[in-house]
């Protein structure tokens, strides 16, 4: 039982920079793709770290085995264990160095201590020049860089790193972006600011058909019903919406009347569409509308001649229609 404490002790001093560590991230956006590592704080600034955390726990022990405040049969197993948690800390430290694609960032590991720097070298071996689009850090960590703007093929540049626990103090450090607090955005996945749904609503984009709303014009269809749930666009909804071009006609509803907003004579009832417009039916706009029974003739315009549809002997320069024909 008292070894077993004693191994449980070493591994506990060995690894309780990494019980309390904080996490983040590093992310370089380029024109070929993005590549990234893992950051965290902790003890272990360097590897040299890791063996001074355990030697003094060794030596700890081994001093109360000596005045007995504890007791141990042999030494083998704290030696054993402080070579085991040296071996898993250096590995830990290393990290796995494979290459991510042709972008290499290598060590994709890193761990640091408050304020001190470590650096990631980024390797380009796409065999062609990449633009850098953007290089950032998530968590309390900040970062300098000597990538410019464009990495020649087969070259390589620096990516210092350090954590800095006192930036970002008013806000989580998951919302720490290049070493400040960002606000909600309507593009982290997430329900926040005024959003009324999922990065939608408010002063975002208006929600689909089904999405959470407070008012109209949270909805792509303006109309925010029952329940405040966003409706899909109806042609007797008051609102105009869907493929509408104006309130309630037009597009997919039906036609609408003279001074209504309109895209194609389709839209209007007239079938006459000016300058946006939906124009009254005239005997003169060459098109069938209004009274007439045939295009510009008929009804309350002028007689139509023989050959022309009809619907009444007036209708007809010949004073005759028959079968909805003039004579």
């Amino acid at each position: 039982m008292q070894r077993k404490f004693g191994i449980a002790l070493l591994a506990a001093l060995g690894g309780a920079s990494h019980a309390f560590a904080e996490t983040g991230s590093l992310t370089i956006d380029t024109s070929f793709g993005s590549v990234s590592a893992a950051l965290a704080s902790g003890a272990m600034a360097v590897p040299a770290a890791s063996w001074t955390t355990l030697l003094a726990a060794a030596l700890f022990i081994l001093l109360a085995t000596r005045k007995r405040l504890l007791r141990l049969r042999s030494t083998t197993p704290l030696m054993t264990a402080a070579l085991l948690a040296t071996t898993v800390a250096a590995l830990h430290w290393y990290g796995d160095a494979q290459a991510v694609g042709p972008l290499h960032l290598t060590p994709p590991t890193l761990f640091a201590s408050s304020g001190s720097q470590q650096t990631l070298q980024l390797d380009n071996q796409t065999g062609q020049p990449i633009h850098i689009q953007d290089i950032r850090t998530q968590g309390r960590f900040t970062q300098t860089n000597s990538c410019g703007s464009l990495l020649g093929s087969g070259a390589h540049c620096a990516i210092t790193v350090a954590y800095q626990p006192g930036i970002c103090q008013t806000c989580d450090s998951s919302a720490c972006i290049n070493g400040a607090c960002q606000g909600p955005t309507c593009s982290d996945q997430q329900r926040n600011g005024t959003e009324t749904d999922v990065d939608c609503g408010g002063t975002c984009g208006a929600c689909g058909d089904g999405k959470t709303c407070s008012v109209g014009t949270d909805c792509q269809s303006n109309v925010c019903g029952a329940g405040g749930v966003c409706q899909p666009a109806a042609c007797n909804d008051q609102v105009k919406n869907g493929s509408e071009t104006d309130t309630d006609c037009g597009g997919v509803c039906g036609a609408c009347a003279a001074g209504k907003t309109c895209s194609s004579g389709t839209d209007c009832q007239s079938n006459v569409c000016g300058a946006g417009v939906c124009q009254p039916a005239s005997c003169t706009d060459q098109v069938k509308n209004g009274t007439e029974t045939d295009t510009d003739c008929g009804g309350t315009c002028g007689a139509c001649n023989a050959g022309n549809a009809c619907l009444v002997s007036a209708d007809c320069v010949s004073g005759t229609c028959n079968s909805g024909i003039c004579q």
